[in-house]
């Protein structure tokens, strides 16, 4: 599925796609020449728990990626080969990677993903790591000088890094809620706030990769661990006080969907 302008991102990465790459994005999804737009965020319905994974149906939610209005490419889902055929096309035609999960279907392990035709700095993706060649890829691009931007623990682990200087940004593979919700305290004391929680389960237990960076002064609200009507009720009223949905993540934890999320005043 190919998706590039804004108007079309609302549906579009819903649907299941075909195995068979797609050739690069057109510059305009729904023809005529693309507009400009003050737009500062773009929205997508994101696929959060793939209906394989709990019995019934997919979860999904509303997710604003911070963007101009440009060009974009959704994809929903791939096999792990041709995911990273596809990474390397798009990278090569200046698809930069902003979010990328993995599902576990009947069909084995399935990515899926979304790119930004935008100009930037360096960046690089592996997928495909347990948790000590996560942790060892992030020491390895930190000595280079890059910063993490994404991560996906869901089945093993798939993260995106940037040529950026790491800063005070710090990151975690695999903790608690407990121990989320005591870093809220302790890293927002130093000017950090969560910007990606990704939730999976070892056994019966909840646990989350999370990236903590620098806050930018807009109010926020996160919580790592909620079963489906408490993530429903919040993101209701997170709505109604103006707030927007800027991360999610899903995982069946002891037989039920669980959720994590971060809002974002808009």
């Amino acid at each position: 599925m190919t998706i590039s302008r804004r108007e079309a991102l609302g549906w579009a990465s819903a649907f299941a796609l075909a195995d068979g790459l797609v050739p690069a994005p057109l510059l305009a999804a729904a023809g005529g020449a693309p507009k400009l737009s003050t737009q500062t965020a773009q929205r997508f319905l994101e696929l959060l728990i793939h209906h394989d994974e709990d019995g019934h149906a997919p979860h999904t939610a509303m997710i604003s990626i911070a963007a101009p209005d440009t060009g974009w490419y959704a994809i929903d889902t791939l096999d792990g080969t041709k995911y990273a055929a596809l990474n390397r096309h798009n990278k090569k035609h200046g698809f930069r990677l902003k979010r990328v999960s993995g599902f576990d279907t009947r069909q084995g392990v399935r990515y899926a993903a979304i790119w930004e035709q935008a100009a930037g700095p360096d960046w690089h993706s592996r997928h495909g790591m347990d948790r000590s060649g996560f942790e060892a890829a992030c020491a390895q691009f930190n000595r280079q000088g890059y910063r993490l931007v994404h991560v996906d623990a869901r089945q093993s682990y798939t993260a995106v890094w940037e040529k950026r200087d790491p800063g005070a940004q710090q990151w975690f593979s695999a903790l608690t809620p407990g121990e989320i919700r005591g870093q809220f305290g302790s890293l927002g004391a130093n000017g950090l706030r969560p910007t990606r929680l990704s939730l999976s389960a070892l056994g019966s237990n909840a646990t989350l990769a999370a990236i903590f960076d620098v806050d930018g002064g807009r109010p926020w609200l996160a919580n790592p661990l909620m079963k489906a009507h408490e993530f429903q009720r919040t993101g209701a009223q997170m709505t109604a006080q103006g707030y927007r949905l800027c991360d999610a993540s899903g995982f069946v934890v002891s037989g039920k969907p669980h959720f994590s999320g971060i809002w974002e005043k808009a």
